[in-house]
């Protein structure tokens, strides 16, 4: 009896160590789990309806979850882009830890008539927003 629970035991650590190798990266892993997808985007707050051709103006943009809240650990780096090709846009910008997922960036729109404003996470550049505005002369 003793030896055939050593048999087990010595099976049992075996196959336990090597479904641990298997999950730490020596071979494939079997069984079957399951993943939340999350879509995350980024949020502009108090972006003006409209604004005047040629004139600076900031707004505040967040990194958010699915349901709409500020993502405090996003440390991506973002571009920054515009339908408007005369823009000034902001550099390409990294999140830091004191942005806390949001962060203030200055554009300046000068084509008149309707102009969008895209944030895309450059590490996947599956993270996106845009938004729209109208630019008067």
């Amino acid at each position: 009896m003793l030896m055939k629970l050593l048999k087990s035991s010595l099976f049992l650590a075996a196959l336990l160590g090597a479904f641990v190798g298997m999950a730490i990266g020596s071979g494939p892993i079997m069984g079957t789990a399951s993943v939340e997808v999350t879509q995350s985007s980024f949020q502009f707050v108090a972006m003006p309806e409209s604004i005047a051709a040629g004139r600076p103006f900031a707004i505040v943009v967040q990194a958010v979850d699915q349901n709409g809240a500020v993502i405090p650990t996003f440390r991506d780096k973002v571009e920054v882009t515009s339908s408007d090709d005369t823009a000034t846009l902001p550099a390409d910008y990294t999140y830091t830890v004191r942005d806390a997922g949001q962060h203030r960036f200055t554009f300046t729109l000068r084509g008149d008539g309707e102009q969008t404003i895209t944030v895309t996470d450059m590490a996947g550049q599956t993270i996106t927003g845009t938004t729209t505005t109208a630019v008067g002369g």
